[in-house]
């Protein structure tokens, strides 16, 4: 670590948005570069982001790689990340995630910060109010970092999915219309009664491109109960059926963020 790097220490069990807007007060240059903490990025990862900011472009998003080596680990990350694999293809996205991120201070003066307490699709959340702004996602397939979450088994794997939905679907009914959410998706009960169907479809969604098939076949049965997993998370605790907010709970979120760094 040299003058250039510093830790800046936190609470335990601040939540994730927190952290980064913290960073992002913190840091004196004008490109602000996200990484998660179960993440390693490839030796020209910071390279390949300054090189499309230079060429004009304000919010960068890279591309996730992983292991095979634990088989619920791999189709946990299959079925999170199966867009942002490094062979999809570069260019404007609907959404992008701050595992691999970066952005121009400008766009966070405009747009604002991260919503405050929430460690859960947060980034879903804020890429998408950037794109209600006018502001392109781009994503840089080439731009990689390697992903080694610490879910290895069902029953973590399970959790992470029943845990995330009602955060992903909160968001996802806020700004309907620009993530293209389902009319049907605002119904409860469509994740019980209708869970192996709609599980169905977005497993097949996530095996949309001929190489994840090709390299991923295998993981197909452990990806559809991570849908089940998540459909389930989303009838328990629908946004309309509760109010709770954190990182621990489910719940609808609220308008906390700064429109100024």
């Amino acid at each position: 670590m040299d003058d250039q790097v510093r830790l800046i220490p936190t609470r335990e069990g601040v939540h994730a948005s927190d952290k980064r807007n913290l960073g992002m007060k913190e840091a004196s240059g004008e490109i602000f570069a996200f990484i998660d903490d179960d993440c390693v990025p490839y030796p020209d990862w910071l390279e390949l982001h300054l090189a499309r900011h230079a060429q004009g472009e304000l919010v960068v998003g890279g591309s996730i790689t992983f292991g095979r080596s634990n088989y619920l680990q791999l189709a946990d990350n299959v079925s999170a990340f199966h867009d942002l694999l490094p062979f999809t293809p570069p260019g404007e996205r609907t959404y992008l995630c701050t595992s691999n991120l970066s952005v121009n201070r400008r766009v966070v003066q405009h747009v604002g910060e991260m919503m405050a307490q929430k460690s859960r699709a947060e980034d879903l959340e804020w890429t998408v109010r950037f794109r209600r702004r006018g502001y392109r996602l781009y994503f840089e397939p080439q731009a990689k970092i390697f992903h080694d979450p610490r879910r290895c088994d069902l029953m973590s794997v399970w959790r992470h999915w029943t845990d995330d939905a009602p955060h992903t679907l909160a968001v996802r009914l806020r700004y309907a219309s620009w993530l293209h959410t389902p009319a049907l998706a605002k119904h409860r009960w469509i994740y019980l009664w209708g869970a192996l169907a709609v599980s169905a479809w977005a497993t097949a969604r996530s095996f949309t491109h001929p190489q994840t098939i090709w390299k991923y076949w295998h993981t197909l049965p452990m990806v559809y109960l991570t849908k089940i997993a998540w459909c389930w998370g989303a009838y328990s605790y629908h946004p309309s059926t509760t109010s709770l907010s954190g990182s621990s709970g489910p719940g609808l979120f609220s308008e906390r963020y700064k429109g100024n760094l």
